[in-house]
Order: C-alpha cells, then sequence, then structure tokens
C-alpha cells in the first residue's frame, strides 16, 4: 500500500475504485466542512470493531441531518469490499461521508481511502511527546460529540505541536489523567 492508493467512492449504491474521485464543488463537505468521518484499524485485512464505527456514523448522521442512502449493511458490505480490492491488510481505512446539498439535488458522497499505520510498535513502546495545546475547543458545542470533517482545531493544535517540536497536542479540559 502506498501513498497512491486507490480511493473507493459508492456510485447509485455501488463501490467504485479509482485513483481519483470527484465530488461537487457545491457539496456543503467541501463548502462548509458538514459531513463525518471514521478511521478504522485494518488488522489481518479484517477492519476491527467495523459495525460499532458504522453504527456511530449513522448516529451522527441521524442527528446531524444528513440522510445516507445505503444501509448498515450495504456500506458493511462496500467497507469490506474496498479493503480486500485494495489489499489492505494491516493499516487503517478512512470513510468520508459529505452532507452534499439537498437543495441543490446534490446526494451525500461517501468515499474510503486507506493508508498505512502512522506509527509503529517501537514509537507506542517508546512513548510520545505532547504539549498542551494553545487552542481552545467549545465543549458546549453539540458538534464536539461527533467526528466531523471540520477538524481544523486539530490541525492547528498538530501544527503548533510540531513547531514545537513534539509530536502531539493535547486540549486541555480541566486536567490530564495519568497512570
Amino acid at each position: 500500500m502506498s501513498k497512491g492508493a486507490p480511493v473507493g467512492k459508492i456510485v447509485n449504491g455501488k463501490l467504485v475504485i479509482g485513483k481519483e474521485s470527484w465530488m461537487s464543488p457545491w457539496d456543503q463537505g467541501l463548502l462548509y466542512g458538514y459531513g463525518l468521518f471514521e478511521t478504522m484499524r485494518v488488522y489481518g485485512g479484517r477492519i476491527f470493531a467495523l459495525m460499532a464505527h458504522l453504527q456511530r456514523l449513522f448516529l451522527s448522521c441521524s442527528q446531524l441531518g444528513i440522510i445516507i442512502e445505503l444501509s448498515l449493511d450495504q456500506l458493511a458490505s462496500a467497507a469490506k469490499e474496498y479493503a480486500a480490492e485494495t489489499g489492505l491488510d494491516n493499516g487503517t481505512l478512512r470513510l468520508t461521508l459529505t452532507r452534499g446539498d439537498p437543495h441543490r439535488g446534490i446526494h451525500p458522497a461517501i468515499f474510503f481511502a486507506c493508508r498505512e499505520l502512522t506509527y509503529s510498535s517501537r514509537d507506542y513502546e517508546q512513548g510520545f511527546s505532547a504539549m498542551l495545546s494553545h487552542i481552545r475547543r467549545n465543549q458546549a458545542s453539540h458538534l464536539v460529540y461527533h467526528k466531523t470533517l471540520n477538524y481544523m482545531e486539530n490541525l492547528l493544535a498538530l501544527e503548533g505541536a510540531r513547531r514545537a517540536g513534539v509530536q502531539e497536542a493535547l486540549f486541555p479540559r480541566g486536567r490530564v489523567a495519568r497512570q
């Protein structure tokens, strides 16, 4: 698997795999970050906790007004098919779902992408350097409980950590737990 791994997109209920994927420039996921994602670990070609991930995605869809035209089982089948077709054996599978724009007749887009693991077993044995981010999240926001496409806070925090010479950023919320 490489950075050029093919992407998958659901088109008319069927998985289409290719090097590139198109979406409308009027899709609210692209324009406003109105969409959701799930990143799932794959071990030995099997997607870990697939149904739990998809159930969380469907719950968020219902709470955020995103209409998904596939059943839970259909989406699970498509995810498994994508993992098999791309030869994803040990890595991560990302499912991205945009809202589309129901007022313009643009259906939600569903994409799959895969990548190799970001960290090795050795990284976990050594541990990670981290810092508290200066960026604060709005804990009163309804969106904090969903895995939305609007990830700018996370990216800005991570960039700040990398500029400071550490690997990760933590969002402060009163206290940090330790072992």
